[in-house]
């Protein structure tokens, strides 16, 4: 027997996660090269929508919580946002 409001109900799907970077210095030529390498924590909030069995949207974003980067300047990333569309070609058919 079908629930047809459990199946509504998982049709959209809220994640949160966090994502961690640890980087080392990069090298060239055996020599360490400067205002490269930290530590990153960020959050990343993410809303996902099915319209069918096939198809789907979702939008998610990287926000930077925490930074630890070596030396004073370099350059990183604030904020990212995106917005995706997904769409399944073909269905593996359920055995049981």
């Amino acid at each position: 027997m079908a629930c047809p409001w459990l199946n509504m109900r998982l049709k959209n799907r809220s994640i949160q996660s966090l994502r961690r970077i640890f980087s080392d210095r990069d090298k060239r030529n055996n020599s360490t090269i400067s205002n490269t390498g930290g530590k990153w924590l960020y959050f990343n909030p993410s809303v996902q929508y099915h319209f069918t069995d096939t198809l789907a949207d979702s939008i998610s974003a990287r926000i930077p919580a925490w930074r630890d980067v070596n030396d004073a300047l370099q350059f990183t990333t604030s904020y990212v946002y995106s917005i995706s569309l997904s769409y399944v070609l073909s269905k593996i058919a359920d055995k049981s």
